[in-house]
């Protein structure tokens, strides 16, 4: 009986030392996941917070480099609008004198419609033009709008005028001048107004306007 009592014993002690290393086994097996797991999840954060990282740093670098496009354009056109302003026709009028102020003729004058920029002026056209009296100062937009202009008194086009040319223009009044009028405008009782609007198209297709108005000074005998 005591042998087979220490049989047994020794058979459960036996059984208990592999249980107890099955159990050391898992257990160890168990913390070396768990330490790879902790290893993974911290690569993990690591790599998101690589990530993102580097997407920040993307997209500075995206908006710098969308700034620096942009400040490139700006200057890119800042460039051609100056080249344009530089080379583009400027057209003007000057040497505006009046040719006839007599008694029993048209009242006349004239000027030089003359392009003083580095390129040709296209479609050059004198528009809402015209010579005037009036006792003292004259509302010019009044006096055209209310329709008392009633037809141009020179040439309605130019054309083209190529740098540093010019092409005059006549005006002249729908009646004839009295005695009274002539002597009036003579000692400036009677002002003579000189208006109108030039439009024209420089070399890069843009439209421009230029107005003038002159009042004539009798003792120069210009505007």
């Amino acid at each position: 009986d005591n042998k087979e009592a220490k049989e047994s014993r020794g058979r459960a002690e036996g059984r208990d030392r592999i249980r107890l290393t099955v159990e050391t086994i898992a257990l160890g097996l168990g913390f070396i996941i768990a330490v790879a797991n902790i290893g993974y999840l911290y690569v993990a954060v690591q790599s998101t917070k690589i990530s993102a990282t580097a997407a920040t740093a993307a997209q500075q670098g995206a908006k710098a480099s969308a700034e620096q496009a942009s400040a490139t354009k700006s200057s890119i056109d800042s460039s051609v609008a100056n080249f344009r302003l530089e080379q583009r026709a400027w057209v003007g009028i000057s040497g505006l004198t009046l040719t006839v102020a007599k008694e029993r003729e048209p009242l006349r004058a004239e000027g030089d419609v003359a392009n003083t920029g580095k390129t040709p002026a296209f479609n050059v056209r004198v528009e809402k033009a015209g010579i005037q009296t009036n006792y003292g100062p004259l509302d010019i937009d009044g006096f055209i709008s209310s329709g008392k202009l009633k037809k141009p008194t020179q040439p309605s086009g130019i054309s083209i005028i190529l740098p540093n040319g010019s092409a005059k223009i006549p005006f002249h009044t729908d009646q004839d001048l009295t005695d009274t009028w002539a002597k009036q405008i003579s000692d400036h009782t009677l002002w003579v107004y000189l208006f109108g609007d030039i439009r024209y198209r420089d070399a890069f297709g843009t439209e421009h306007l230029t107005r003038f108005c002159g009042i004539y000074d009798p003792p120069t005998k210009r505007f």
